[in-house]
């Protein structure tokens, strides 16, 4: 039985890797043709307005832009597959250096979002579930208002209170001026590059920056994902079991985190890797809003410089991290509920 379940689960992790390859190849040839139709020339761009004729001829055909569009995809494909991303117009960098350099900024920025949604956004929607009240009213009202919420205009505000008015905080970027040069990169990370290397001075300066991008990018999941964690967890409050519990004279906080908290996980673990998916599309604007240096304003430069392949490189790599995090959801579901077989 126990060898069954485990080729079961092997041949559904195979079909989800097979479903997440073509889901990429997808993804790449939308990608591919929207950038390919846009009235734009990026090697016009690229060799300036001073250009002649010969020298974008010439520069056309050393990036491969003067053969037919499939012939062109076919080979972006091929190089994709030996793991070559090809050389951003932009940088004149190889585009896999450039998303190694940047990403770490947006996977940080993104995961701490995520914590202040998981620790926040859940412990809401817990609370006001439990305590019914005002607070079952309240919460339901500021998810709407907080889902409502523009993202830039959002992080736009937190810069005039927290930084312009009332000095607290810095406006942007990742480190101070005077910080930049001290710290070695390790992992791309400033926190955990400044833990490493037992900067504490720099760790502070780090985690200052990050709090308004962070809050700017968790508003809306926190007010979503509270109202889900309310509704599931109300559901389960009506339970027997639940009922049960209470009757033997558990304490409230035992009974919400022992008896409602896992079976409630359900709805709330798919929400969350959603919202994570969406955290990495508001990057793009929190990034340049905020100007942090990660794989939202690398693609937003991109676009605006029309370089092709650095677009092409950061969709892929959006889309690998949005299916990893939903394959690991998946996962999650057979600990939270091991009823759940694949």
């Amino acid at each position: 039985m126990r060898s069954g379940s485990i080729s079961f689960s092997s041949r559904y992790t195979l079909r989800r890797i097979l479903t997440a390859v073509l889901v990429l190849v997808g993804m790449s040839l939308i990608t591919f043709v929207l950038v390919n139709v846009i009235p734009a020339d990026p090697i016009k761009y690229a060799a300036g307005p001073n250009a002649t004729a010969e020298i974008v001829a010439n520069m056309r055909r050393e990036w491969g832009m003067d053969r037919p569009l499939p012939e062109q995809y076919v080979r972006y494909v091929i190089r994709l597959v030996h793991g070559d991303l090809g050389v951003s117009i932009m940088s004149r960098r190889a585009v896999l250096d450039d998303l190694r350099d940047y990403f770490p900024a947006t996977l940080e920025l993104a995961i701490v979002a995520f914590l202040l949604t998981l620790l926040i956004g859940v412990s809401l929607g817990l609370f006001s579930a439990a305590r019914g009240g005002g607070t079952d009213t309240i919460v339901p009202l500021a998810g709407v208002f907080g889902g409502a919420i523009p993202i830039f205009w959002l992080g736009i505000m937190l810069q005039l209170v927290f930084y312009l008015r009332l000095g607290w905080l810095p406006a942007g970027g990742r480190l101070g001026q005077d910080q930049v040069d001290a710290l070695r990169v390790i992992t791309g990370s400033m926190l955990l590059d400044a833990i490493l290397q037992r900067q504490w001075s720099i760790l502070f300066d780090a985690l200052k920056h990050l709090i308004l991008p962070a809050v700017a990018l968790s508003l809306g999941p926190i007010a979503i994902i509270a109202r889900i964690a309310r509704a599931s967890a109300r559901e389960i409050f009506g339970q027997d079991f639940v009922r049960t519990a209470q009757a033997k004279g558990l304490s409230s906080r035992r009974v919400l985190w022992v008896h409602v908290l896992k079976p409630a996980s359900i709805p709330i673990l798919t929400t969350l890797g959603s919202q994570f998916g969406y955290m990495l599309s508001g990057s793009f604007l929190v990034e340049t809003i905020f100007q942090w240096p990660g794989i939202g304003r690398y693609t937003i430069l991109a676009i605006t410089a029309v370089d092709f392949p650095a677009i092409m490189g950061a969709t892929l790599l959006v889309s690998v991290t949005f299916l990893t995090v939903n394959f690991l959801v998946d996962m999650l579901y057979v600990w939270v509920d091991p009823r759940i077989k694949y």
